[in-house]
């Protein structure tokens, strides 16, 4: 079978993300959500709780896996759905977390999500673009951004939960961001 994973159940991801030095002022966002993500230590395993104001609660457990080799632009997604009980099973398990406050929109037919992280990360806002089927980038974005951070490792989510407040300052102002 090789090292090449399996698409059965996963969906192909296309996206490029972008370092932001705030949540621009006037971003006109369809929704509003926090998500909260528990990386589980030792697997590419994610599980999520995502809420919304006047829906319920949705977990979900999700694998990214990468297509492209070594660089997260293309991923085989796959995620399970999950109820209360099994999300709480899993949280259980040991992992690292973090919150953010996402906004979606939409730009020439893009989901573009604007997402202002809490607690540890307090600070950091990215911006994350899907691309879509076939793969290409918007011609206008409305965001202003200070870098595009696609291939920094450091950007990735699991990476981000396990980063401390000062791992994160080092990071920032090696792309001059204060926080």
């Amino acid at each position: 079978m090789g090292d090449s994973p399996s698409l059965k159940y996963g969906r192909v991801e296309r996206e490029r993300r972008f370092l932001l030095a705030r949540v621009p002022d006037a971003l006109e966002a369809e929704r509003e959500l926090t998500i909260r993500d528990r990386y589980l230590s030792g697997t590419r395993l994610r599980l999520r709780l995502v809420e919304e104001t006047g829906q319920a609660p949705v977990w979900k457990l999700g694998q990214k896996v990468r297509l492209s080799g070594v660089t997260p632009e293309l991923l085989a997604h796959t995620t399970m759905y999950l109820n209360e009980v099994e999300a709480a099973v899993l949280g259980a398990l040991p992992g690292a977390e973090l919150t953010k406050t996402r906004q979606i929109l939409s730009t020439e037919s893009r989901l573009l999500f604007v997402d202002a992280f809490h607690d540890h990360l307090d600070g950091l806002v990215l911006a994350e673009v899907d691309l879509g089927q076939a793969g290409e980038m918007p011609r206008n974005l409305p965001i202003e951004a200070l870098a595009e951070v696609t291939s920094d490792e450091r950007f990735t989510g699991g990476a981000l939960a396990v980063a401390g407040a000062s791992a994160l300052r080092a990071t920032l102002m090696a792309y001059r961001v204060r926080t």
